[in-house]
């Protein structure tokens, strides 16, 4: 089900991206060659099918050492690039590029640090006061109607990701807030409108990581950012809300 929705999203967006934009023309600079539409398709090929090994292997990491998936991603995707570099005849640019922009990287990273750390301290806490039962109530109210509920969760996320809170705290919040809930309604349901919630805030969300990043990379505002995603973190919002109402 996981994959399906995740393709149609995927699917719907192209889509939408190609009624947009596809009247657009867009002038190429000269180049002394041109690629074929037959060496595009074999390049984009060989990229999706280096993924799909990769997602394979980490899976066979996370197996072969028992630790999560998240940790295996971890241990192998540095090895794994250096062998992909090397297939490709990349390597030494792949190391010079690095050893030209890892320091410059990895000093912009101290905010996003912070917040990691601090945001352990302040759920911990969060879970001590006695504010947490009075947010409960009426969410526990709202279970006897699990759609307003869900879209509900989607709009706080993605207001308070325009404020300034981080997703990875509305989720860390929210996910004490529904502990009540479990009880009541599909945990699967609550546990895809969290995640969809947070990556459509993520993409969204001015101050968030993704957008913090993409502002860096590109020189771009990040409010224009937050401008050209907040359609796509609606939708898919929406989208994630409805399918926990599906399998409820």
């Amino acid at each position: 089900m996981g994959s399906i929705f995740s393709i149609s999203l995927l699917l719907i967006d192209w889509c939408i991206g190609w009624f947009t934009y596809r009247k657009e023309v867009y002038e190429a600079p000269e180049t002394s060659s041109d690629i074929s539409g037959r060496q595009l398709v074999v390049k984009v090929s060989y990229l999706l099918g280096m993924l799909f090994l990769f997602i394979l292997l980490a899976f066979g990491v996370q197996k072969l050492l028992n630790i999560t998936y998240f940790n295996a991603v971890i241990l192998f995707i540095l090895p794994f690039t250096l062998i992909w570099a090397l297939t490709i005849k990349q390597l030494k640019e792949f190391m010079s590029y690095n050893k030209k922009y890892w320091v410059p990287q990895v000093n912009g990273l101290q905010n996003l640090m912070l917040l990691f750390i601090s945001l352990g301290f302040f759920s911990e806490m969060f879970e001590q006061t006695k504010m947490i039962h009075m947010i409960q109530t009426p969410l526990l109210h709202l279970s006897t109607l699990p759609l307003l509920l869900f879209i509900a969760i989607q709009l706080v996320s993605l207001l308070f990701s325009l404020i300034g809170i981080h997703p990875l705290v509305t989720i860390s919040l929210m996910g004490t807030l529904i502990q009540p809930l479990l009880t009541e309604l599909n945990p699967l349901s609550l546990a895809i409108v969290l995640l969809t919630s947070t990556l459509a805030s993520d993409a969204a969300g001015t101050f968030n990581t993704t957008v913090t990043i993409m502002s860096q990379l590109t020189g771009r505002n990040p409010y224009r950012i937050t401008k050209w995603n907040i359609g796509f973190a609606i939708w898919f919002g929406t989208a994630g809300s409805l399918l926990g109402w599906l399998l409820l």
